[in-house]
């Protein structure tokens, strides 16, 4: 009998694995560690850790608020990966398919080639198939935290708006101006070429704006108030901002978009970051002593306004 403590056999004949047997094989001797095998037990099977943990990192994530949930859907993003990788690892490492693996004897002998050749093609399967569905089950698991992700941001009453990459929709504004920020309100456009710019004034007051923030992205001006002068919705530097106790219906198809319908039902806001550098624009805005008036102004209609000093249009 050999003694396995003191054999030693080259490195093609030592294969070591993970998993609930947990021993070393070695060309007919094996050694059943006793203190490691339960820590190997633990090792082999923390990947049912990292998918435990992703998904109770997804439960909260549902739950708090959608400001908050973002970094811990990163964090079940994180999990989920690791999940995927040591699972790989265990797989790659396991009992199982050491079994399958072909005795190096087999693949030198001539006349067991064929069947070694085959038992090899069978192995394989094994190892890529088994490998193969673990990947494209992570890998379908982060699309769906990204969609949950997503909607979940889709839903809150507050955040930001981030640009698109269609093109600028029909517009009044010549093809030339097409280098300029474009913002398209109602149905006139206004080329802009400096920030902040006022797109609309009451009274020297600016209702409507554009600006960027520290990241150069374009944000939108504008605060909606009902007829009892309480705020509906607010786009500002920090993104935008409904009322919860002032809407009947917040719309957001997309990341680029928002749209807002008032307690009466009107549209209040129809917002698009088409790109980079055009935003749309349509609802109402408020004007004081005057309450919602329609972005469609009656007596400007199908205007380019571009490179103004001062605001684009001043409403008495």
């Amino acid at each position: 009998m050999v003694d396995c403590a003191e054999w030693h056999a080259p490195a093609s004949y030592l294969s070591y694995s993970v998993g609930p047997s947990h021993r070393f094989s070695r060309q007919g001797c094996q050694v059943a560690p006793c203190a490691d095998s339960f820590i190997g037990s633990i090792l082999g099977y923390l990947y049912l850790s990292f998918f435990a943990g992703s998904g109770t990192i997804i439960g909260i994530a549902l739950a708090v608020p959608a400001g908050a949930s973002a970094a811990l859907f990163h964090l079940a993003d994180l999990f989920m990966f690791l999940g995927g990788l040591w699972s790989a690892g265990y797989w790659w490492t396991s009992d199982f398919l050491n079994k399958k693996m072909p005795a190096t004897g087999e693949q030198r002998n001539p006349r067991k080639a064929n069947s070694a050749k085959r038992s090899m093609t069978r192995f394989n399967r094994w190892r890529w198939g088994v490998l193969s569905a673990i990947g494209l089950t992570v890998w379908l698991c982060l699309a769906g935290i990204g969609k949950l992700a997503l909607d979940k941001e889709l839903e809150s009453l507050s955040g930001r708006m981030f640009p698109g990459s269609d093109p600028p929709p029909p517009n009044p504004c010549p093809e030339r101006l097409s280098e300029d920020v474009l913002v398209i309100f109602g149905d006139n456009a206004s080329a802009v070429d400096h920030f902040p710019h006022t797109i609309l004034e009451v009274r020297n007051q600016p209702v409507l704006a554009l600006d960027r923030d520290q990241s150069g992205m374009l944000v939108l001006l504008l605060e909606v108030r009902s007829q009892d002068n309480r705020i509906i919705v607010r786009l500002d530097r920090d993104g935008f901002t409904v009322n919860p106790n002032n809407y009947l219906k917040m719309i957001r198809p997309d990341r680029n978009s928002l749209i807002v319908i008032d307690q009466e039902g009107r549209e209040v806001i129809n917002a698009k970051y088409v790109n980079p550098r055009t935003f749309q624009i349509d609802g109402a805005v408020t004007v004081p002593s005057k309450g919602l008036v329609p972005l469609r102004l009656p007596d400007t209609s199908r205007a380019c306004l571009a490179h103004t000093a001062g605001a684009d249009i001043s409403l008495r």
